[in-house]
């Protein structure tokens, strides 16, 4: 197929989203980027092959109407990836209203933390909605001062989850000698996991998965001194073994393997209650600052504390 493309002069870059498309006698499929894929059903009656006898028009029409402005790249045809480069540079004097090499505002990756950057015109705006931050670049901390008789409870209502490799992440400052930081619950299976703050300035990690009580200490660092602590905490290898990074420590590795029994898994059942601060037992909870609470995709103290924006 002999190649014609005629683009009208980039003025901005669009997000550079990734397109699918394929047909057959049946159906015909797209997808766009990371959305989800919709699918176009053939009516009923005579088949109508897509027959492609003249050149493809890249960007804007034969007679240069309606003209795409943005930033074209990764076109896949039939499998194949099409050279635009090759095509707009090929003759000496170029190709009218092309440039090379587009790069738009997110090239520098200026979201922070996670947060998706999509591209707008001659702008960026940062899409913060899966992570534990916010603000224009997601920097802004999403935290809550805890009371000693405070306490934040997510309800699973209904939906109980069961995981076998749990990611964990929590931030928070304090003075105080004891301090529930995140515990996770099931009244159906008795099974928990704690993250606390011990009486000695430790942090301090207790779960029972339904085999044997597991206790993990980070013995490194005194927790009560009012700097802010960064805490991870990620269960891996079919749940046998637990990562804890803490700040710029150095990683540590809890192997608990050698307490299942040869038919016990490592499954945490049912959990039904995420609690902030402190639980329903206790009489006294954590003092201080509390931010950036993950426990996989749930991200507790967006959904109770940041108004959704209007659409």
């Amino acid at each position: 197929m002999k190649w014609k493309v005629f683009f009208l002069i980039f003025h901005f870059f669009l997000r550079p989203y990734s397109t699918h498309g394929k047909q057959n006698l049946c159906s015909a499929l797209g997808e766009i980027y990371s959305f989800p894929s919709f699918q176009v059903k053939e009516p009923i009656g005579p088949v109508r092959p897509m027959l492609l006898d003249r050149p493809l028009y890249v960007g804007a029409t034969r007679d240069f109407s309606d003209g795409f402005v943005g930033c074209i790249r990764a076109m896949v045809i039939n499998g194949v990836m099409a050279d635009l480069v090759h095509e707009a540079t090929k003759n000496p004097w170029g190709l009218y209203g092309v440039g090379v090499g587009c790069q738009g505002k997110c090239a520098s990756h200026p979201c922070k933390n996670g947060g998706a950057c999509v591209e707008g015109y001659d702008s960026f705006t940062c899409d913060c909605r899966w992570t534990p931050f916010k603000g224009p670049i997601c920097a802004d901390e999403i935290g809550v001062n805890m009371r000693t008789n405070y306490m934040i409870k997510y309800d699973f209502k209904g939906k109980y989850k069961s995981t076998i490799a749990e990611r964990i992440h929590v931030g928070f400052t304090t003075t105080d000698p004891k301090g529930f930081l995140l515990g996770a619950y099931s009244d159906i299976s008795k099974e928990y996991l704690t993250l606390m703050v011990s009486n000695s300035g430790h942090l301090r990690l207790v779960f029972d998965f339904g085999f044997e009580r597991q206790e993990m200490v980070f013995t490194d660092q005194n927790f009560m001194t009012g700097q802010y602590h960064d805490v991870r905490v990620e269960r891996f290898d079919q749940g046998r073994q637990l990562r804890m990074i803490v700040d710029n420590y150095e990683p540590q590795v809890y192997n608990f393997a050698e307490s299942l029994k040869a038919s016990a898994d490592a499954q945490f059942n049912n959990i039904q209650y995420l609690y902030i601060g402190r639980n329903e037992t206790m009489r006294e909870g954590f003092v201080g600052c509390i931010s950036r609470v993950e426990f996989d995709e749930i991200i507790p103290l967006k959904l109770l504390f940041q108004v959704c924006p209007q659409t």
